[in-house]
């Protein structure tokens, strides 16, 4: 399908906060998108209390890590009783493969109450886990399986971009976000070509704006500035005669109604 959900603002659909974090700076840094999806590391209870300071623009989703003891008790506690909109998952990090059957009751749990789930499918430099779990082909399998499951590859599946886009093309309900590639610029310009040489407007409109802000050690990931790279996307291009991406997939990309997409509302 064709999708033509737009807003005139821009959804970040990939920050992090703990609270651990400076919470005035995170607040500050999020005004640059208007809405934004926040979740965590252990401590979901703290992302939730971030989030209520603005909940006109913050939207939690919930951290789940399937090794936890409980950790269905967990899901049902951060939905119900704390209102989480989406999941968030990281299978290398908490080492249960993808498809293994703990991940499969949260599959079902999120299909059966329309809850999106943002899986980190990509590498990663941490050593908490094998890299083959952190393989995006693996979640074609999933969206086979659930469905109805609303899934988002989180940094475009980096480096198995080539798998990611041939998900995102094939299963319906399928999308990626482009969190951290921004500051990779040939990666970052090379995946956006991909995806239109593959299959032009179904695909790229598939793709949602994230900066993963608070995700790494640095600046790099403040929400202006990944604004500011996937605007400057074709800078890579100089004069070596590539073709540029079209303006319009750029503002695509920054300016697609993610949300609405996703059923949150």
């Amino acid at each position: 399908p064709v999708f033509e959900h737009t807003t005139p603002g821009i959804i970040d659909i990939h920050t992090h906060f703990s609270s651990d974090m400076d919470s005035k700076a995170h607040l500050e840094a999020t005004k640059t998108s208007d809405k934004t999806v926040v979740f965590g590391g252990t401590d979901n209870d703290a992302v939730k209390a971030q989030v209520d300071l603005a909940p006109d623009r913050l939207i939690f989703f919930t951290r789940i890590y399937p090794d936890k003891k409980g950790f269905m008790d967990e899901l049902e506690r951060t939905h119900q009783d704390l209102g989480a909109k989406g999941i968030k998952l990281g299978p290398v990090y908490c080492q249960v493969h993808p498809l293994e059957y703990r991940h499969r009751q949260i599959y079902a749990y999120a299909e059966k109450h329309n809850l999106p789930i943002l899986t980190h499918m990509a590498e990663t430099p941490s050593r908490s886990g094998p890299l083959e779990y952190a393989r995006p082909i693996h979640m074609d399998s999933a969206a086979m399986d659930y469905p109805d499951l609303k899934i988002i590859l989180a940094h475009m599946g980096h480096p198995w971009i080539g798998e990611t886009i041939s998900i995102v093309r094939r299963q319906p309900n399928v999308y990626a976000d482009i969190s951290a590639l921004y500051y990779r610029p040939f990666q970052f310009y090379s995946a956006i070509r991909l995806a239109i040489e593959y299959s032009d407007r179904p695909t790229v409109q598939k793709l949602f704006f994230g900066s993963d802000y608070m995700g790494g050690s640095t600046g790099r990931f403040i929400p202006q500035v990944a604004v500011d790279g996937v605007r400057n996307m074709n800078h890579i291009v100089g004069e070596a005669g590539f073709p540029k991406i079209p303006e319009e997939i750029i503002n695509n990309i920054l300016h697609n109604d993610s949300l609405s997409i996703l059923g949150i509302s």
